[in-house]
């Protein structure tokens, strides 16, 4: 019955992990994405001061 329980906190605690690892990867995306359009404005508008 302990080991059960055990078993089953391993694995809640993993899923939880990984459930982390996700939303942390999609943020570094959203992150990313955010960055290069920042860049390109910036680009865009030193452009258009020249």
């Amino acid at each position: 019955m302990e080991v059960r329980k055990e078993r089953e906190a391993k694995g809640k605690a993993q899923l939880e992990a990984e459930a982390k690892r996700e939303s942390m990867a999609r943020q570094n995306r959203c992150i990313g994405v955010l960055d290069k359009f920042i860049h390109e404005v910036h680009e865009a508008l030193s452009y258009l001061q020249k």
